[in-house]
């Protein structure tokens, strides 16, 4: 039967057939790594975090979301054409939003060193692993203790941050759950930013 996971990456192959000429590139990261990772970091992965970085290799730089909420009301979306965020001056029923992805490890046993190395605000040892940069304003954290996909205005947050009260007063939180962050970008699900819920349901 097939996993959350699987399902993930099987979505992503059937939506970018050219970059799995190959097929899916199963990840050879394993529960050593992770355990090693955890320990030089000093914070514990969920579960589901666990389970994506032992899934599959992630070949993407960028990937793209479908929002139902504030931006779609503004007509403000992301075109795959032009490569630019545009106005379209009216409401639409989703816009796209870009990840510049930045923050995933790939290798084992590096996978501290690559977190450590992308988290150049010093984030990680507050436990946020850095995801990387969305729709062009913000990056994205995965708190590794809530298990939320926060996002910070880096033109308005100082960093490095001082302490774990630095986090919280600058984050919103963008997903409740990583695995409701790879249900809209992995899985293409429409998601309302302002709800902070699906069209349609919770049910992936």
């Amino acid at each position: 039967m097939d996993t959350f996971m699987d399902k993930c990456f099987t979505t992503l192959k059937k939506q970018y057939p050219d970059v799995f000429l190959d097929g899916l590139k199963k990840s050879v990261i394993t529960d050593d790594d992770i355990r090693k990772a955890e320990d030089k970091l000093g914070h514990y992965f969920p579960d589901i975090f666990k389970s994506f970085l032992k899934s599959y290799v992630c070949p993407f730089t960028c990937l793209y979301g479908k929002f139902s909420g504030y931006s779609a009301k503004r007509g403000y979306t992301y075109s795959l054409e032009d490569e630019e965020y545009k106005y379209s001056g009216e409401n639409l029923p989703f816009s796209i939003i870009k990840l510049q992805l930045d923050g995933f490890p790939k290798e084992p046993g590096k996978i501290a060193e690559h977190i450590e190395l992308v988290t150049w605000n010093e984030a990680a040892k507050f436990g946020y692993l850095y995801i990387g940069e969305f729709c062009g304003d913000y990056y994205l954290f995965y708190n590794l203790i809530t298990d939320e996909v926060i996002q910070i205005d880096h033109e308005e947050t100082p960093f490095p941050p001082q302490g774990q009260d630095d986090m919280e007063e600058y984050a919103t939180v963008l997903f409740k759950s990583f695995s409701d962050f790879l249900r809209c970008f992995f899985l293409g699900d429409i998601y309302n930013e302002d709800t902070l819920e699906f069209e349609g349901g919770r049910e992936a």
